[in-house]
């Protein structure tokens, strides 16, 4: 068993997250994204901090972290796998590092953390809290980082195991190529890639790839166990939807604009003693309305021009007839519509495809609740947990959890 937070060792090195240079050309492949930022991203912190679990557990150092423990070195066992106190203690000094130097936070004074809150409160103009209240926010927010630490290496267990129960099992060779992938790509030697690991094994992370690409060789599994809406539910929906495909009715017309109403008139005079609005609308000498050429309008949509007057006055004019001048603050204008498009509600044959597509959406998400919830329960109760290291995720664990947005699977 661990030892209580307020005997473990006290002094850490002091160790800075460092970034991922943004000029490097190599990016993180999708799948490795969330698996490698934080295990990867620590480089250049100097010495490693004393282990700090019992004698009995020092040689679990080299232990394949996915494998079968022994009961002494074990803080948490899902099924037949276990999570290590060296491995545990592995990665939440990659939390624990990753914190800014300035919230450092070190037990058991937790001086960086409380000097960051005090100076918050001041900034805020909050009075100080006391030195007691710092060091128990400083507490609380240390042991739920420590937590969720764990409750993340039990997940990556929970989402191998339900790959593997799901028929999509992923191999530790399938993670292993994807992290030499990765390495390949990011990494110019050996020594490079060591500096970039600072301190984990290469095991923790072909262990965190594997459950990576386990969450989405899931959500992959599930989308494509989801039957296709059957042509009922799409017609209920285009039923029930109708409005959205709805088609507004549009005009085509001719259309000139004229600076004064008095050249608007002759615009008139001219087009009625039949010559064209091409011909008419090539002599004006202001610009004519916007996707007009040479005067013609195609399929105008209601309400496209700014002004409500001249939108009106096309939408209700008869087909034929030459109209205007309509006086706007953008001139004058004179128009004949061409042709009426009626409002008309597009066909289901139409739009029967993207109505498939998103009633998948709701079908795929139900699925993967539904899955959710029953592997959740069946990896819980296959969880135990060490006295001192009960988490929300293990079998004895009492409470009532209340998991953060990050803890909740999204599978791929």
């Amino acid at each position: 068993m661990r030892a209580p937070w307020w005997e473990r060792e006290t002094s850490r090195p002091k160790c800075r997250l460092r970034a991922i240079d943004s000029a490097r050309p190599a990016r993180l492949a999708p799948l490795l994204l969330g698996t490698l930022a934080l295990v990867l991203g620590l480089a250049g912190c100097g010495e490693s901090r004393p282990t700090t679990h019992a004698d009995a557990r020092a040689d679990a150092s080299s232990e394949q972290p996915s494998g079968p423990a022994s009961p002494g070195t074990v803080v948490a066992r899902v099924g037949p796998y276990s999570i290590t106190g060296a491995r545990l203690d592995r990665f939440e000094d990659a939390a624990l590092s990753a914190e800014p130097a300035s919230e450092a936070l070190v037990p058991p004074h937790f001086s960086a953390c409380a000097a960051h809150l005090q100076a918050e409160a001041t900034v805020i103009g909050e009075r100080a809290p006391k030195p007691a209240q710092l060091r128990s926010e400083c507490q609380t927010r240390y042991r739920a980082l420590l937590q969720s630490v764990l409750e993340r290496l039990i997940s990556d267990e929970w989402l191998i195991g339900g790959a593997r129960e799901l028929g999509v099992p992923v191999s530790e060779q399938e993670a292993k190529a994807s992290v030499e992938r990765y390495r390949q790509r990011s990494f110019s030697g050996e020594t490079q890639f060591r500096r970039f690991l600072a301190g984990r094994t290469f095991a923790d992370i072909v262990l965190e790839t594997r459950a990576r690409l386990a969450s989405a060789a899931i959500g992959r599994a599930l989308r494509d166990s989801v039957r296709p809406a059957t042509h009922e539910q799409v017609a209920s929906y285009y039923a029930q939807h109708r409005f959205e495909y709805l088609v507004a009715g549009e005009r085509n017309l001719e259309i000139a604009r004229a600076k004064t109403q008095a050249s608007a008139a002759e615009v008139k005079r001219e087009i009625a003693s039949g010559r064209s609005f091409a011909s008419v609308v090539k002599k004006l000498p202001i610009p004519q309305p916007v996707n007009s050429d040479e005067g013609i309008v195609q399929e105008l949509p209601p309400h496209y021009y700014g002004e409500p007057k001249l939108n009106r006055a096309i939408f209700t004019a008869a087909p034929g007839v030459l109209t205007g001048p309509i006086g706007t603050s953008f001139g004058y204008f004179v128009f004949e519509v061409t042709k009426i498009d009626l409002e008309r509600v597009k066909p289901l044959r139409q739009v029967e495809a993207s109505i498939r597509q998103r009633l998948a959406g709701p079908l795929q998400e139900r699925a993967l609740t539904a899955f959710a919830r029953r592997w959740s329960a069946t990896w819980q109760a296959l969880t135990d947990c060490s006295p001192g290291e009960v988490v929300p995720k293990c079998r004895q664990f009492k409470g009532v959890a209340v998991a953060p947005p990050e803890a909740v699977p999204t599978f791929g």
